[in-house]
């Protein structure tokens, strides 16, 4: 379809099915096709149909194929979003090409391969979403370039190594960071507490190791209750922003807006060790703290009554001792408690809205039948569930009858 005049076409939210319709222009700067039922590739000469286009919206659609390298012809791109669709093979390398970009989102799909390392070359990107693919290998040391991102999102991949101290030290507006089922390993970079923006932190399920880092609690955004998430003062142009949060043990889905309302800390189903550090107890703002499934000890902290907004707290399957600190009482926001497969003792303090709470079974009976040994052997039955998106309810059905059984 020749339409040399056209600017702006949108046909999104619909039920248009059938291959992506061509337009051809070079006056056209927004295609928007999403959530649609649209199938079959992208076409191969998209680039050179419309090589002035700022935005590109092709997500939630039925798309598959791989990504055409056409779409680097495209020099004025600001957003590209490809999520949700059924594309597969690697991302185009030539990313370098894109002089403005903005926002990349390919999430949800079944790509493969390296991140490019050009992907630092354009230093304008603020959105970062590679979520659930097949991608693997090192997040390049080219994103150190990318010092105006927001939002790094490459949970559900393959990706290995270490995670760099640069997305500390050189991305001063990074807002969210979620790096969740992945093979991830090393320590838990310290640079992380200077992202004053920093409302969203998910490292779980992966294999870091060390301790938690004590200097948490300088994340300004988790810290101060009245304190807002980064804003950059752009816009996304018609880009919406979704993301999944792991809270209330549920899978939630947020959007823009609301996302920047989220704040939570899950570090979840790793291999650290040591004691939780005090210093938790300062970021005041927090809504969900999973340290579940990791070889922690010690006692809780003892000031933790002081996260007046918190909704959500495992701390399961660690190895805690001691009591439950009376601080807890003070946990009025409190609405999901997970304390269970730990070595606690004592009384569950009372609070103000126990009406609302919702305690874990097993952390109603910390001491009831769950010895060392049934103890253990419950740490290796979690130990193979650490694949991503494992229904663990299962488990604790499981571990209930047998202790049922055990006590009949």
């Amino acid at each position: 379809m020749n339409s040399p005049n056209i600017q702006e076409i949108d046909l999104s939210y619909n039920q248009l099915e059938g291959p992506v319709p061509l337009w051809s222009s070079h006056n056209a700067v927004l295609l928007d096709l999403r959530s649609n039922f649209f199938s079959g590739p992208i076409p191969s000469n998209f680039g050179q149909l419309m090589p002035k286009l700022e935005e590109l919206h092709l997500s939630e659609n039925q798309l598959n194929g791989s990504i055409p390298t056409s779409l680097c012809n495209m020099q004025d791109l600001f957003i590209l979003s490809l999520r949700s669709n059924q594309l597969s093979r690697e991302f185009p390398p030539a990313w370098s090409s894109w002089r403005y970009i903005c926002v990349v989102d390919v999430g949800n799909n079944s790509l493969s391969g390296h991140i490019p390392s050009s992907m630092g070359v354009p230093s304008s990107l603020q959105i970062l979403k590679f979520n659930d693919n097949k991608f693997d290998g090192e997040i390049p040391h080219s994103i150190r370039n990318c010092s105006y991102l927001e939002i790094i999102d490459l949970g559900g991949n393959r990706f290995t190594g270490n995670v760099s101290s640069s997305i500390g030290s050189d991305m001063p507006q990074l807002s969210m960071l979620r790096l969740r089922s992945n093979f991830f390993s090393g320590h838990i970079p310290r640079q992380l507490c200077n992202l004053q923006y920093l409302h969203l932190l998910d490292l779980g399920h992966n294999f870091f190791s060390g301790t938690i880092p004590k200097c948490l609690n300088n994340l300004n955004s988790l810290a101060d209750d009245n304190s807002s998430s980064g804003e950059s003062g752009v816009g996304y142009g018609f880009f919406i922003e979704q993301t999944t949060v792991i809270s209330k043990g549920q899978e939630l889905e947020y959007y823009q807006h609301t996302l920047k309302l989220v704040k939570s800390i899950d570090l979840s189903s790793n291999n650290l060790e040591g004691e939780i550090p005090e210093e938790i107890s300062s970021l005041v703002a927090l809504g969900t703290l999973n340290f579940s499934m990791n070889h922690l000890s010690g006692s809780i902290p003892s000031r933790i009554g002081r996260l007046r907004w918190l909704e959500t707290l495992d701390l399961s399957f660690n190895n805690l001792s001691g009591h439950i600190p009376q601080s807890f009482a003070s946990l009025t926001s409190l609405s999901h408690l997970n304390l269970s497969f730990n070595n606690l003792v004592g009384r569950i303090p009372s609070a103000t809205n126990s009406r609302h709470l919702t305690i874990h079974p097993f952390t109603k009976a910390i001491r009831l039948c769950v010895g060392f040994l049934f103890q253990h052997i419950a740490r290796e039955m979690v130990e193979m569930m650490r694949m991503p998106n494992t229904d663990k309810a299962m488990l604790a059905i499981a571990l209930k009858l047998a202790c049922l059984q055990s006590n009949s």
